[in-house]
C-alpha cells in the first residue's frame, strides 16, 4: 500500500462522509443529552453509550463501500489483477477506519463544549474509554466491508444497521439497562455505571479496558480477513481471530461488581485556604464555593448550640460506616455549570439533618416499624438547630407528621435540658449506638 492510493481512498471512498455522518450525529445526541457537569470521564462514558447508534452508523457505512465492487460492476476486472486480494483491499479497509475513527474522536471534541467552560479535573481514565470506542468503530466499518462484499444488496447497509440496534437492545434488555456482566462489557457500547451511580468518582479497571480492546481487535481483524479472503477455506481461517479473541477476553472479563474502582484522584479532598475549612472532592472543585455559604452557616449554628461541635464540613463520595467527630459529611451532591444544583436552604438542611451526623444503618439499630421514629428524630434535631421546621424539607425521608409534636415537646423543655438532648442524639448518632433517637428528645427519660 502507497500513501497515494491511501490518498486516493481517502478522498473517493465513503470514509470522508463515513466522518462527518458520525460528528454530526454525535454532536446532536451530546447536544440534546450532555448535561455541563465538567467531568471528561462522563463525556467519554456518555460517547461510549452513543455507540448504540454511532457502531451501526460505522457498520452500515462499511458495508455500503464493501460492495462498490459490485455497484460499479468492476468485480471481473479488478480481481484479474496480479495483486492478492489482501493488498488490493487494504487501502480501502485503512481508509474507512480512519474516517471512522476521526469520526468518534470528532465526536468526542464536539461534547467538549459543554465540558470544557466547568472542567477542574482530567482524569486519566478518559483515555481509554476514548481509545476503547475508537477500536470498536474500526470493528464496525470492517466487518460492514466484509458483509456489504459478500452480500452486495442495496439493502445490506440498512439491514445490518437496524440488526445491530436490535441485538445491542435485545442483550442489554435481557441482562438489563445497567448490567456491567461479562457479556455486556463484550458490547461496544456503555450503560451500566459504577454501583453508586458516581460516575465522576470512578474508572474502568485496567482489565475491564484489556478485555475490551482484546475482543474488538479480534473482532475486527475476522473483519477484515473476510473482506480480504478470497476462498472458502480463507473465509473459514477468518473466524479463528474472533475466536481466539473471545477465549482471551471472557476469563479477563471482571464481574459486575469490579469493573470499575475508585478514581483516587477524583475523590482526593480539596479545601478551602481558611477555616473553618470547607472541603469537596477534587472532581466538584468547581463547586466548592457553592458550598462555602451554607457549610459554615451549618458550622455556625452547630458551635453556637452544643459543646464539642465539629469544626469543618466536607462532601464524601462514599457513606461511611460512622460519621466523623470533627467534620460535617455531606453526600455527593449533583453538580452542574459549575455549581450544586440543590439550592443553599437545602443543602444547609443536609449538614444539620441529625445535629450533623450522617444515617447510621438504621435498620441494625431499630426494628422495620420504628424506622419513621429514627428519622423523625434527625428531622427534629435539625430544625431545633434551623430554628424552624421547612415546609418541605429535603431528605431521605417525606417529612413525618410527627415531627411538628415532637419539635414542639422539645421545646418545652428548659433550654439547658434541650441542648443536653440534642446533644445527646448527635453523641448517639456519632457511634451509631441502638436505641430510640426520638425517645432521647422527647421522652421522660432523656438526659437532662
Amino acid at each position: 500500500m502507497t500513501a497515494r492510493i491511501l490518498r486516493i481512498e481517502l478522498r473517493r471512498s465513503t470514509a470522508p462522509w463515513v466522518a462527518v455522518l458520525v460528528v454530526a450525529l454525535g454532536a446532536a445526541l451530546f447536544y440534546l443529552t450532555t448535561s455541563r457537569d465538567g467531568w471528561w470521564i462522563a463525556l467519554a462514558v456518555q460517547e461510549r453509550s452513543m455507540l448504540l447508534l454511532l457502531w451501526p452508523l460505522a457498520l452500515g457505512a462499511g458495508a455500503w463501500q464493501g460492495r462498490r465492487e459490485r455497484r460499479e460492476r468492476m468485480e471481473e476486472l479488478i480481481s484479474s489483477t496480479p495483486l492478492p486480494q489482501w493488498r488490493r483491499v487494504l487501502p480501502t479497509a485503512v481508509a474507512m477506519a480512519i474516517g471512522a475513527v476521526a469520526g468518534y474522536l470528532g465526536t468526542f471534541s464536539a461534547g467538549t463544549g459543554r465540558t470544557l467552560p466547568y472542567a477542574t479535573y482530567f482524569s486519566t481514565g478518559t483515555v481509554p474509554v476514548v481509545a476503547v470506542g475508537a477500536v470498536s468503530m474500526i470493528t464496525a466499518v470492517w466487518l460492514g466491508l466484509a458483509v456489504g462484499s459478500r452480500y452486495p444488496s442495496t439493502l445490506t447497509p440498512t439491514l445490518l444497521g437496524v440488526a445491530a440496534v436490535a441485538v445491542q437492545v435485545g442483550i442489554r434488555g435481557v441482562a438489563g439497562a445497567g448490567d456491567t456482566s461479562r457479556v455486556g462489557l463484550l458490547l461496544p457500547t456503555m450503560f451500566g455505571g459504577p454501583a453508586d451511580s458516581s460516575m465522576e468518582f470512578a474508572v474502568l479497571t485496567a482489565r475491564t479496558n484489556l478485555s475490551q480492546v482484546v475482543w474488538l481487535a479480534a473482532v475486527a481483524a475476522t473483519g477484515f480477513l473476510l473482506f480480504a479472503a478470497a476462498s472458502r477455506r480463507g473465509r473459514l481461517a477468518a473466524i479463528l481471530p474472533a475466536v481466539i479473541g473471545a477465549a482471551a477476553a471472557l476469563p479477563l472479563q471482571p464481574g459486575s461488581e469490579d469493573a470499575y474502582e475508585p478514581d483516587r484522584d477524583a475523590i482526593a479532598r480539596v479545601c478551602t485556604p481558611d477555616t473553618p475549612l470547607v472541603c469537596v472532592p477534587r472532581a466538584h472543585e468547581n463547586a466548592l464555593n457553592s458550598l462555602r455559604g451554607p457549610a459554615r452557616q451549618a458550622l455556625a449554628l452547630l458551635s453556637a448550640t452544643l459543646p464539642n461541635a465539629p469544626t469543618s464540613v466536607a462532601e464524601e463520595y462514599r457513606q461511611p460506616h460512622r460519621s466523623e467527630r470533627q467534620t460535617v459529611l455531606v453526600q455527593p451532591l449533583r453538580v452542574s455549570a459549575g455549581e450544586f444544583t440543590d439550592p443553599p436552604e437545602d443543602i444547609l438542611w443536609y449538614l444539620l439533618d441529625g445535629a450533623g451526623t450522617r444515617l447510621c444503618d438504621a435498620l441494625d439499630l431499630v426494628a422495620e416499624e420504628q424506622l419513621d421514629r429514627y428519622l423523625t428524630a434527625r428531622q427534629v434535631a435539625a430544625a431545633w438547630l434551623l430554628g424552624h421546621l421547612p415546609a418541605n424539607p429535603p431528605g431521605p425521608a417525606p417529612l413525618s407528621p410527627a415531627t411538628e409534636p415532637a419539635l414542639r415537646t422539645l421545646r418545652g423543655l428548659p433550654a439547658g435540658e434541650q441542648r443536653a438532648r440534642v446533644a445527646a442524639l448527635r453523641e448517639a448518632e456519632l457511634t451509631c449506638r441502638p436505641g430510640d433517637r426520638l425517645e432521647i428528645l422527647t421522652g421522660p427519660n432523656g438526659p437532662r
